[in-house]
């Protein structure tokens, strides 16, 4: 596995990657950095998702998921600039 995330990032050069889930009931963002042998823990955070954006797994509301995303990053400081996402789908 940490031949995979060093692949991604090639080691040694400094960089990090933030995973976001976008759920019905929450929204999920943990930042990783990957230029060590292993993967490192940054940063976690979870954020309810605003009520009534997500219905039938589609995101209806995207100007409040998107405001609610951005407010999760800057509150947690988070600095990567390469992202992996889980969206609701049909």
């Amino acid at each position: 596995m940490a031949g995979l995330f060093a692949s991604l990032s090639g080691r040694g050069k400094k960089e990090h990657f933030v995973s976001v889930d976008i759920g019905s009931s929450s929204i999920k963002v943990v930042e990783f950095d990957l230029s060590a042998e292993k993967p490192r823990l940054v940063s976690a955070a979870v954020a309810p998702t605003p009520a009534g954006a997500i219905v039938n797994n589609s995101i209806i509301r995207p100007d409040e998921v998107a405001s609610a995303l951005r407010a999760l990053i800057d509150a947690n400081e988070i600095v990567a600039t390469k992202a992996v996402f889980s969206i609701p789908g049909p």
